[in-house]
């Protein structure tokens, strides 16, 4: 069998972005020809009947998926249609693999074919971390890279709704790096209730990607529950109920015995819960989690 050497030019893809070998004319599927199968690629795309694909090299860059999982060298491919690449790192504008194809009869290609994709600009800034966390009335914004290629800068942008975006800071990036990388921005004043923040990540072409988004709630949440101790029902008197996602009761030995969740309820009927120490935790939509004791007679 003859495997086919592909080298195809795609559109410029993003940062982690995962390109599927599905065929058509951009990206290509892997091809062949056997004097005794035929060809491996039909005209109209489909594929006869060989013993399948041998991986033989995998990327430099990038990794190698096939139907879901990471690819070895020497593994058999059954079905090159189920192949991805996924785009991991910075700085590279290529991505190759080698591969033989195996014939009816069990013999695989001897000299095996590079399948490269290839496009104009490096891969931006990889982002592997970022985090909001509440200090005191500021919000500390932490973020790192694993490598860096062309980056400009960072500007920090906060949003009340997750659709209006204002930018409040700008962070300088290291331009040229291919190791791990920290940086931090404290936004000194955050508004009451829920922030959004993301990251949009400036390259010095000034093309540009966003990090996923970050919330955090500020302010007051007040939670007060009376009476404590309490004997039948428990009443929450919460500041800021709509930003309260979540209500669990639990017993000392850590089972929930109450759940409230959507909307939540301004009581809790404990009447019928033994006597004791119990924790009432409320999670916000922020992800926060506020915790109080309450004593059961």
């Amino acid at each position: 069998p003859d495997s086919d050497v592909h080298t195809t030019t795609i559109t410029q893809p993003l940062a982690n972005a995962t390109i599927p070998l599905t065929g058509g004319s951009n990206p290509p599927l892997l091809s062949g020809y056997d004097p005794e199968d035929g060809d491996y690629l039909g005209a109209n795309g489909t594929i006869t009947d060989p013993s399948g694909v041998i991986i033989t090299s995998l990327p430099a860059n990038g990794e190698l998926w096939y139907n879901g999982n990471p690819v070895i060298v020497g593994q058999t491919i059954a079905d090159p249609s189920l192949l991805t690449i996924e785009l991991t790192g910075s700085g590279y504008s290529s991505v190759s693999f080698s591969y033989a194809y195996v014939d009816a009869a069990g013999v695989d290609d001897p000299t095996p074919a590079t399948y490269t994709l290839s496009w104009n600009t490096p891969l931006p800034v990889t982002l592997i971390n970022f985090s909001v966390a509440n200090s005191e009335s500021r919000v500390q914004l932490s973020w790192e890279t694993s490598s860096e290629t062309n980056s400009s800068h960072f500007d920090i942008e906060r949003s009340v709704d997750a659709r209006s975006w204002n930018a409040i800071g700008k962070v300088s990036a290291r331009e040229r790096s291919n190791t791990r990388s920290d940086y931090n921005y404290t936004d000194q004043a955050p508004g009451n209730g829920v922030n959004y923040y993301r990251l949009k990540m400036v390259d010095l072409d000034q093309s540009f990607t966003y990090s996923k988004v970050r919330s955090i709630f500020m302010g007051t949440t007040g939670v007060r529950m009376y009476p404590n101790p309490v004997t039948t029902m428990l009443n929450l008197d919460t500041d800021g109920l709509d930003q309260i996602q979540k209500v669990v009761l639990y017993n000392m030995a850590g089972a929930a015995v109450y759940t409230n969740s959507g909307v939540i309820k301004r009581s809790i009927d404990m009447s019928n819960l033994n006597t004791g120490m119990y924790l009432l935790t409320f999670t916000l939509k922020s992800g926060t989690t506020i915790t109080r004791s309450v004593l059961k007679n």
